[in-house]
């Protein structure tokens, strides 16, 4: 199908608007019309802002285009090869001082001049990433470190969220969550224009998609779907032929063939021959994500060998190990085998602990045991459950595969539960210290380590172990939390009571003292001033083995931690 926006010079303004507006005969290019002499030769072209500036010096739409028109549009002779193409078109953006992302489309034309058709400028030069524009779908944590990372590498990149106070707040260079070197980097971008965020797909004019928006868990721990195929409609509206999709959001194996190619085939459009499909796991830890995307191998699959390339080369400004596999869903496969494995490796050590627990070991001195010097697959340490997105989530995912026939593994749930009830034993050590020197009463407790991991820092409070705690514990304790890595306005929409560390040890007001995760801050709060002799007596359960259990019980205080607990 050919550009059919053709005028002549004597046409009017009323006359060539009518013809912009005509999106299905212009293949999705709007706001341009090619202005040709009698013998077919193309002398100008006429955009949507060329017809603005006329109406806003007072001239109207009566007005012929040859006064307005550009009368020497950038122009590809269609015999060009690539390199000629790319060379040509780079010079000239120079010599007129426009950035080459700016330039939407261009005039093709053959060794006389005479016009042959327009085209948008990553058709004419699709194999270069360089020339794409960037729309990454999806403004969290996953989305927003890798549009500034792209962005920061030189690429054409938007954000796009739904969320009107997120865009909002991006807009102005401020994250909407904590991760390490985000908010200088972003402010950086913004200042200088290199990254814009906007609420509607419509604008974005992308060559390439990266959907990376959230595939949570609902109650029966089947994926939620909905977010994610919202996105593929709204990308089938405006997809094109030879855009690229990368899907970046975690899923079910067979998710891509089965899921998200049909939805964006209603764009009318054929999946590997008219657009392209890739899967890109996203695989980085929070607090060192901006470092690992540099430092990570990617992982790309893809539709076919085209996709591949396409994602790879994307990619590739950002790492120098790129992973390419055979198929799509060997792609989608990768991460949540990563993340099952690290779960049941987890697991095996947490059920070390509940062994433990029969004899009152101390856990991670029997595993820091069985370590030392020992060459071979050492154990990790034992920890008050597993928590966070990835880990809580993966497991599920690599067990329940899309398609009902694929055979279901069963590992990775039996891991999950293990993990889970760890949570049990913490409740079960505060309710027998309870029972003993509270005659019952409901204890105070103060949770320290809301956010679902300490190190890296992160205020990232999704699948918390520590919010799973007190949900499980608010019926038969007065509970308090402590984490400096989360806003007060965050604990209020959580609906938890928060302390400052400089409240601590103002007063003796805590029974219970449960450190949840292994941020090193911990041991600089103070909490060791409720552990001194002059305290009444406490229960101080150390998750991560921070604190000296000789001090703590020397002081006539109770030190518990996985495994072990003092004799009460």
């Amino acid at each position: 199908m050919r550009f059919k926006s053709i005028a002549s010079p004597e046409d009017t303004v009323a006359y060539v608007s009518s013809l912009m507006s005509k999106s299905k005969d212009n293949k999705g290019i709007i706001g341009l019309c090619v202005i040709v002499n009698q013998s077919n030769q193309v002398i100008g072209t006429v955009t949507d802002g060329d017809i603005r500036k006329c109406l806003a010096k007072g001239g109207d739409e009566k007005v012929i285009v040859k006064e307005i028109m550009n009368n020497s549009p950038i122009t590809i002779v269609d015999e060009w090869n690539y390199e000629k193409r790319r060379s040509h078109v780079y010079s000239q953006s120079l010599l007129r001082n426009i950035d080459i992302l700016e330039i939407r489309a261009v005039v093709v034309v053959n060794k006389k001049n005479e016009y042959v058709d327009v085209k948008r400028l990553s058709e004419l030069i699709r194999t270069q990433v360089e020339f794409k524009k960037i729309t990454v779908i999806g403004q969290g944590f996953v989305g927003l470190t890798l549009s500034t990372t792209l962005a920061n590498s030189g690429l054409y990149v938007s954000g796009y969220d739904k969320n009107l106070s997120i865009v909002s707040q991006l807009s102005k260079g401020l994250p909407h969550f904590y991760e390490e070197g985000l908010e200088n980097l972003l402010s950086s971008l913004v200042k200088n224009n290199a990254i814009k965020f906007s609420s509607k797909l419509e604008n974005s004019l992308a060559d390439i998609y990266i959907i990376s928006v959230g595939t949570p868990l609902n109650k029966d721990d089947n994926v939620c779907n909905e977010l994610l195929i919202s996105c593929l409609e709204e990308v089938s509206k405006v997809l094109k032929s030879g855009d690229l999709v990368i899907l970046r959001s975690t899923v079910p194996i067979g998710t891509s063939r089965d899921l998200v190619i049909p939805i964006l085939e209603k764009s009318g459009l054929k999946c590997s021959e008219q657009f392209k499909l890739a899967f890109a796991p996203e695989r980085t830890i929070e607090g060192k994500a901006l470092q690992e995307l540099h430092t990570l191998p990617q992982v790309i699959g893809g539709i076919d060998k085209e996709s591949i390339n396409l994602a790879s080369q994307l990619f590739k400004k950002i790492t120098n190990t790129i992973i390419e596999v055979g198929s799509i869903e060997e792609a989608e496969l990768i991460k949540l085998v990563n993340n099952s494995y690290r779960d049941l490796i987890f697991a095996f050590s947490n059920e070390v602990a509940m062994v433990c627990e029969s004899y009152n070991i101390n856990a991670n001195s029997l595993i820091n045991a069985a370590n030392e010097g020992y060459p071979r697959d050492p154990i990790p340490r034992a920890s008050p459950g597993v928590g966070g997105t990835c880990l809580t989530k993966d497991p599920v995912l690599f067990s329940n595969p899309y398609s009902d026939k694929a055979y279901k593994p069963r590992l990775p749930l039996m891991g999950r539960g293990i993990n889970e009830s760890v949570l049990d034993t913490i409740k079960y050590k505060v309710n027998k210290f309870s029972e003993i020197y509270k005659e019952g009463q409901k204890p105070n407790v103060l949770v320290v380590g809301i956010a679902f991991k300490g190190e890296p820092e992160t205020s990232d409070t999704r699948d918390s172990m520590s919010l799973k705690l007190v949900d499980i514990m608010k019926s038969s304790s007065k509970i308090t939390c402590l984490d400096t890595n989360i806003e007060g306005t965050e604990f209020n929409r959580l609906g938890l009571k928060s302390i400052s560390p400089e409240e601590i040890g103002a007063e003796d007001q805590f029974d219970c003292v449960i450190v949840m995760n292994n941020s090193n801050k911990n041991t600089k709060y103070g909490l060791q001033s409720l552990f001194s002799s002059g305290q009444s007596i406490k229960l101080i359960f150390d998750g991560w083995s921070q604190f000296d259990k000789e001090d703590i019980e020397r002081n006539g205080h109770i030190y518990c931690t996985l495994g072990y607990m003092s004799k009460v």
